[in-house]
């Protein structure tokens, strides 16, 4: 079973199915760049006005539905901020924002904490001004599909994806099933896969067709929507999930892996 954090995503569906070569993870990943870097607004300076932001709710007293609560009555004020990174349940989150939000969010955060006296609530990624995997990048969408399109394999064999592949855009095991599809488009308005479900007993009977397609709308709208990580490890490290996983390897850069670590946290936040 494979699965990728962001841009991992594309690393691990290279080293799993092989589905993707390494020149090609190189072109999507300078593709997905670029694209991101042209959809935000830029001053003369070349500065943007959004940051990336990391918090950790629990120091604060907040749970999950506090700390997306809190998040909501930010943005209701007129101001964009989302969570894009979910990931550990009450203690890890990115958040992207216009700077007034994340300077607020961080306001709102710090006089939490200090009032129960917690340890660093949030603090800002530096170098990034661009809101990775938010709704303002939606737009380009159509732009990097075009280079996913081109750089995939024509026809993809099913049996490289089916029960081994878990996409960030919805947290289950890759499958060719309608309900599936179904996810997917009440997660993002995929025309698409809106036009497969209208015409399935056709797309049903071409399974390689299927196969490709899902992936490519997996993909093309996962730049522009959060990363659900909580959920990918719950279902990894569910015994009731019927996947059998007792070993976890991380393939990524440095002494001190986020993955695993994250894994090891969630595993000791479970019940024995």
């Amino acid at each position: 079973v494979c699965c990728g954090h962001s841009v991992g995503e594309y690393n691990a569906l290279a080293a799993v199915s092989g589905i993707i070569d390494l020149e090609d993870v190189v072109a999507l990943v300078y593709h997905r760049g670029l694209s991101m870097h042209r959809l935000v607004p830029r001053d003369s300076s070349g500065a943007s006005d959004y940051r990336l932001g990391a918090a950790r709710p629990s120091e604060a007293g907040l749970d999950e539905a506090g700390f997306l609560d809190l998040v909501a009555q930010i943005a209701a004020d007129g101001a964009f901020i989302q969570v894009v990174n979910f990931n550990l349940r009450g203690r890890q989150y990115a958040v992207a924002g216009t700077t007034a939000a994340l300077d607020r969010l961080a306001a709102e955060l710090e006089e939490r904490r200090r009032l129960r006296n917690g340890k660093g609530v949030f603090v800002l990624v530096p170098g990034i001004d661009v809101p990775f995997h938010s709704d303002v990048l939606r737009d380009g969408v159509d732009d990097f599909r075009s280079k996913l399109d081109a750089i995939l394999p024509p026809r993809i064999d099913p049996a490289l994806l089916v029960g081994r592949y878990v996409p960030n855009l919805v947290p289950r095991l890759f499958t060719l099933d309608r309900g599936f599809v179904e996810e997917i488009v009440a997660t993002v308005p995929s025309t698409a896969l809106r036009d497969v479900l209208r015409d399935w007993s056709d797309w049903a009977q071409r399974e390689p067709d299927l196969a490709r397609v899902i992936l490519l709308e997996l993909l093309a709208w996962q730049f522009a929507s959060p990363v659900r990580w909580i959920e990918t490890q719950e279902l990894l490290f569910d015994s009731g999930s019927g996947l059998g996983i007792d070993e976890f390897v991380e393939v990524g850069l440095g002494s001190q892996p986020t993955l695993t670590g994250l894994a090891k946290q969630t595993l000791q936040q479970r019940p024995a």
